[in-house]
Parts: structure tokens; C-alpha cells; sequence
């Protein structure tokens, strides 16, 4: 073929697929349906590559076009232009879920695509499928975990996701493979999948999830520290050493290990508890809010000895780390509350003030346990319901705030009631009072009575 034919053939094409696109976008702006209908499906079977794909991309955000013409797009799946299989599975992600299952073995099909883009949108494509409709495909997902492309791995670590904890359970040798995997992102998606499995059998698996934690990267580390919180709490505990050594680490991964040692035994954790609370001085305020956290899985004795540590961090700038502070506190005896009373009940009216909900939302939980230990004087509990009103004439857009401040002031007050125990019962008995005052009180001072008795005394030992 000379240069002219060559040049004159692809004159002649993009004159072609300028016709073809122009006959599209005129059907498109018809206002008659079956015109419309013709346009698309005339163009999803066009010989230029460029109109088929254009016709799939005005239906890509049409979710009643697609379901129109989804058997014309579900045979473009095998299409020999790649950019038109990667739309045409992008596309069917807006039929419903059992419009997608009758095609679902077509989309697991692209898996082996020799595109990796096409993979990758059939993975996700997968995704919208539910657990039922995709299990028959797990194993062509797996396979796809020694993808060449790191994107297409994560895609499909992210698809196990969907499975149930049995289902991943038997695949978990080829999970726990991935941890080795060339790529960061590819080894913190396997963590995220492995999270997803039964506690029993993934604490079979601990030295490789425990090996994992000297990676070079802290954020595949801090992912292998949140993983072994789904360990059973007896392994765990074996491990509360290795833990322990990584709080020396970079910020995150420090704080995901302290945050770890809460979910060891007690009784282990107790022997660590020195250690713990010195973080309380720490520089790194989430670095003390997850130490905060973790004394809370002390138990009663142990933590005793730290409660003035503990009050000191009240005075943190952070209102969360307070507010931990303070739900730690609350587990402790009265009689070792009541020497920090004042300080506790200043930071949960501090957290009151706050602007963020979810603080004053906490706050109002933390002032029930506070009055169910008498720890709030008169004036402190007049404060506290003036405080929960002020909340329910300003809040109007938060109802979970705002029911948790209706029920909170119905139990203050309740608590007020209490103190004003005989004044309710006066209250209560008034209609009946007259009659029991006159009743007794002629019986003391009548003669021989105690009241009659004391007055002669007084009186005689005033003018004798």
C-alpha cells in the first residue's frame, strides 16, 4: 500500500466516524425515546472502535439507557479495543444487582484481560455483586493476587473483602502470601482482607503477622498492629514484649502499638503499667490519648496507683484526650474519685463548651456515672442541668445530641429530687400533713409528754 492510499484511507475513516458521531449525538438530542434507542444501538455495533466507544460513554451515568441496551454492551466485553472492554464493564456497574449477576460470569472472564485497566474495572465492577453472586468466582479473584499490576492486586484483595469469614478462611495461605508482596499499598490491602477472618483462624497465623512487623514501612506495620487486635487475647499476650518494643517507633506506628496492648490480658498488661503511664508525659498528644485508652484495660487495682497521672492529663490541651481521660477515671472506686472530684466534674463541663457534638455528646454520658457516684455537689448538679439546657435551646440539627441532653436532664433532675428527698415527700404527703402535725404535737406537749417535759425545765431553770 503507497503513502496516498494509506493517507487517503484515513481521510476516508475520520470522515466516516465524524458521520457516525454526528448521527449519535442528533439521535441523542431527539426528543422521541425510540430514536434515542436506534442512535445508541446503532453506534454500539459500529466498525470504528471510537463510536462504539462513544456510544458506551454516553450511557456510563444512564442507568435506565443501560438497562436498555445492556445485551448490546455486554458483548462489547469482548471487544478488540481495549478502551471499549474497559467501558462497556464500567457501564454495567448501574444495573441492579440481579441484572449484574446473569452477566457476572462474563465481566470474572475479563480477569485474564490482556489489559490490566480492564482487570482492574472488572474487579470492581465485581464488587457491586453480592456475596452469594460472587463466590463462585473466588477463585479466579485469587488468582488475580499474582497480578503484575500492584493496582490490580489491591482491587483484588479488596473484592475478598465481600466474601464471608469461612469462604476467605480457606484461602488464607494466599493472603498471608501478599505480606511479601514488592508494593507498600499491596501488603496494607492484604492486612485489611486478613481483618475480615475468624479470630480462631487467624490466630493459627500470628508469626507471620507478627514477622510483618519489622517492614520497612510504617504504614505497612501500623497495619500489621491493627491486625493482631483480631487475635485471640491469650497469643496476643505472648507477644506483649515485641509490642512493647515498638513504642520507641515513628508516631503512627507508636500509637497503634499502644492502642494493641490493650487488647492483651490484664493480667499481662498490669506488669507493663509503669511503662504505659510514663507516656502519659509524652510529647505527642495522640500518643497520650492512646496510652489514656489503654490504662483502661487495667484492672481496678492496678490502675488505682496512676489516678493522679491520669487527672494530671485533664489538663491536656486536646478535648478528646479529656474526655478519655475522664471515662478511664470513672472506672476507679469512689473513695478514690472523690480526692479528684473538682477536677473531673471542671473537664466534663469544659467538654460541654465544646464545639465539636461529639464531645458534648460524651460529656452528657459522663455526667450520669458522675451523679450515680454522688460526686456532684448541689452547686455542681445546678450547673450541670443549667449547662444540658443551654444544649437543648441551641442545639436544633443533632437529634442524637439532643435526645441523649432530654434523657441526661430527666436523670439530673432526678437526681436534684434525691437530694431534696424530704421536701418531695412533704410534697407528696401535704393533704395528709395538717392532720399528722396536730396529731403529734399534742401528744408531746400534752402533760407527761417529751416536748412538755423539756419546756418545764427550761422554764423552771430560767426563773428559779
Amino acid at each position: 500500500m503507497t503513502d496516498d492510499t494509506a493517507v487517503t484511507q484515513t481521510r476516508s475513516q475520520t470522515r466516516s466516524r465524524k458521520r457516525q458521531l454526528d448521527h449519535l449525538a442528533a439521535g441523542l438530542a431527539d426528543s422521541d425515546a425510540e430514536v434515542r434507542y436506534a442512535a445508541r444501538d446503532t453506534s454500539l455495533a459500529a466498525s470504528d472502535a471510537r463510536v462504539r466507544l462513544a456510544a458506551v460513554n454516553t450511557l456510563s451515568f444512564d442507568r435506565p439507557a443501560v438497562a436498555l441496551h445492556t445485551g448490546a454492551i455486554v458483548s462489547l466485553l469482548a471487544d478488540t479495543d481495549y478502551d471499549v472492554r474497559r467501558m462497556a464493564v464500567v457501564t454495567l456497574r448501574q444495573l441492579n444487582q440481579a441484572a449484574l449477576t446473569l452477566h457476572a460470569d462474563a465481566i470474572a472472564a475479563l480477569l485474564t484481560d490482556a489489559d490490566k485497566s480492564v482487570r482492574f474495572a472488572a474487579l470492581w465492577t465485581l464488587m457491586n455483586l453480592d456475596e452469594l453472586a460472587l463466590s463462585p468466582h473466588t477463585d479466579a479473584i485469587v488468582n488475580v493476587l499474582a497480578d503484575p499490576d500492584d493496582r490490580v492486586r489491591c482491587a483484588a484483595l479488596a473484592t475478598l473483602r465481600k466474601m464471608n469469614q469461612t469462604t476467605l478462611s480457606l484461602h488464607i495461605g494466599a493472603i498471608l502470601g501478599v505480606l511479601t508482596d514488592p508494593d507498600e499499598y499491596v501488603r496494607c490491602a492484604a492486612f485489611a482482607t486478613l481483618r475480615n477472618i475468624n479470630e480462631t483462624t487467624l490466630s493459627l497465623h500470628v508469626a507471620a503477622i507478627v514477622g510483618v512487623l519489622a517492614d520497612p514501612n510504617d504504614d505497612v506495620r501500623s497495619a500489621a498492629l491493627v491486625t493482631l487486635r483480631n487475635i485471640n487475647q491469650t497469643t496476643l499476650s505472648l507477644h506483649a514484649v515485641v509490642i512493647m518494643g515498638m513504642l520507641d517507633e515513628g508516631a503512627d506506628v507508636r500509637c497503634e502499638a499502644m492502642l494493641t496492648l490493650g487488647y492483651i490480658d490484664p493480667a499481662v498488661l498490669n506488669l507493663h503499667a509503669g511503662a504505659i503511664v510514663s507516656v502519659l508525659a509524652d510529647a505527642d498528644i495522640r500518643m497520650i490519648c492512646a496510652a489514656v485508652v489503654t490504662l483502661r484495660k487495667l484492672d481496678k487495682v492496678a490502675l488505682t496507683p496512676h489516678a493522679g497521672a491520669i487527672v494530671g492529663v485533664l489538663a491536656c490541651r486536646d478535648r478528646f484526650t479529656r474526655n478519655a481521660a475522664v471515662i478511664t477515671l470513672l472506672k476507679l472506686d469512689k473513695v478514690v474519685l472523690m480526692l479528684h472530684a473538682d477536677a473531673i466534674a471542671d473537664a466534663i463541663f469544659d467538654l460541654l463548651a465544646s464545639t465539636y457534638s461529639i464531645n458534648r455528646y460524651d460529656a452528657l454520658g459522663l455526667l450520669e456515672p458522675l451523679d450515680a457516684l454522688v460526686m456532684l455537689s448541689p452547686d455542681a448538679l445546678a450547673r450541670a442541668i443549667s449547662e444540658v439546657e443551654d444544649i437543648l435551646l441551641t442545639e436544633y440539627f443533632d437529634s442524637n445530641l439532643r435526645s441523649k441532653a432530654i434523657n441526661t436532664l430527666h436523670n439530673l433532675k432526678q437526681m436534684r429530687a434525691r437530694l431534696h428527698w424530704a421536701t418531695a415527700r412533704v410534697y407528696r404527703v401535704r393533704k395528709y400533713g395538717r392532720f399528722w402535725y396536730e396529731d403529734v404535737l399534742v401528744k408531746l406537749c400534752a402533760p407527761g409528754g417529751k416536748w412538755a417535759a423539756l419546756d418545764l425545765a427550761a422554764f423552771q431553770a430560767e426563773f428559779t
